[in-house]
């Protein structure tokens, strides 16, 4: 590629990268025969961790001259351990926390060292000399003035991710119209995230039964009911919206269910990763216990988890939430790839999380089943989307 710097370049092969781990090696350092070895021995003796460092050898290309970037310990040169060339690190870890950041020419590495500390990743250190570390005068680190440059960005950086993390509210609307038993499992998904939910709006659109009633055995007071007549699913999430007062909002439908760790995951690699708007995740679908064999042999499904762009998989803050607007109450079908095209129409990115974060019922009333009829909206969103991607190349 072309030149763009060390965390580019490291993003590059992490994104080309097929394998369960991760090792980086500078080009000037040499790793002893046995180090890949040795760190794999250690890191499968101890799951829990998830990235690994050894210790190394300082090599000087030209002893007799002061290498002023490398801090000295009674007067004995010592390099820190956190470096790349020691790192072994499950790969599954850039999903978490996001890549090396761009921004920094120099500086990359500790900035995601830092980031891997705030996210509470486990960390290890093997006492054992596994590389050596070359020392000349082409080191990037030798750039003292660029890297003390970053120095009080980096640490500024790390003090917003934690207040962020911290003062993360997140308001998660739910939908409803005619819900059964099914609300119940749902919002007990929700009430049992491991990053408790600071609000939980339950969005009545125009429903015939008595959702108060269905709603009377819980005693939380961050479950709020609000009421219009019937506009269908994008409206429903639009009442929801429109009466959240938290940070961020996540989505769920009445008959779907969260893993326990859906929200924490999220607002991990959202706090972590600036350069992402909203993150997604997996979903697996399953039947729910009253279909019959005739429902489940028309609408077969391939048991494995898929990519899930759906709405009840993302997490966004609400201000960039409203940025790309409400969704559009003229569509009673695909209303979320209409939304998601807008999204991507600001430039903004996003992320998907490779771990199964929502499960999707499938049962009678299914909005998909249910509205057939108006299948042709997917028609008109795609149109548009061709249109104007067409547009873009022009321009």
């Amino acid at each position: 590629q072309d030149n763009r710097g060390p965390a580019h370049a490291r993003n590059t092969g992490i994104a080309a990268a097929s394998g369960e781990y991760v090792a980086f090696i500078d080009h000037d350092d040499y790793w002893f025969s046995r180090k890949i070895e040795r760190q794999l021995e250690y890191i499968r003796m101890n799951p829990a961790v998830s990235v690994l460092y050894c210790m190394h050898n300082l090599v000087f290309e030209r002893p007799e001259e002061e290498c002023s970037w490398v801090p000295k310990i009674d007067n004995t040169y010592r390099y820190n351990w956190e470096i790349p060339s020691s790192m072994l690190l499950k790969k599954t870890i850039f999903d978490r926390i996001g890549m090396f950041n761009p921004f920094y020419r120099t500086a990359e590495d500790s900035d995601f060292f830092l980031r891997l500390k705030d996210a509470g990743i486990i960390q290890h250190v093997m006492p054992e000399v596994l590389f050596d570390k070359n020392i000349h005068g082409g080191n990037i680190s030798s750039d003292i003035a660029s890297n003390r440059k970053f120095l009080p960005l980096l640490l500024s950086e790390s003090v917003k991710r934690k207040r962020l993390f911290k003062n993360m509210r997140i308001s998660v609307v739910i939908p409803v119209y005619n819900p059964g038993e099914h609300l119940i499992a749902c919002i007990d998904s929700v009430l049992a995230q491991t990053f408790a939910p600071y609000e939980i709006i339950i969005a009545d659109d125009g429903s015939a039964n008595d959702v108060r009633a269905l709603l009377s055995e819980y005693n939380d007071g961050r479950i709020k009911y609000f009421q219009q007549d019937n506009k269908g699913i994008a409206g429903g999430r639009n009442l929801g919206l429109a009466n959240a007062t938290g940070s961020h909002v996540a989505l769920l439908d009445s008959d779907d269910l969260w893993t326990e760790d859906k929200l924490m995951m999220q607002a991990v690699r959202l706090v972590s990763d600036s350069s992402v708007k909203a993150v997604f995740g997996y979903v697996r679908q399953f039947y729910s216990r009253e279909v019959d064999e005739e429902y489940r042999a028309r609408y077969a499904f391939d048991h494995g988890v898929s990519k899930g762009i759906h709405a009840g998989t993302i997490l966004i803050s609400l201000d960039d939430f409203m940025r790309v607007g409400l969704f559009n109450e003229e569509l009673r079908l695909g209303e979320l790839f209409e939304w998601f095209h807008r999204f991507r129409e600001l430039g903004f990115a996003y992320a998907v999380i490779p771990e199964v974060v929502m499960y999707r019922r499938l049962h009678y009333n299914n909005n998909g089943i249910i509205n057939k009829n108006d299948q042709g909206d997917f028609a008109g969103i795609f149109a548009r989307i061709i249109k104007d991607r067409k547009k873009n190349e022009k321009t």
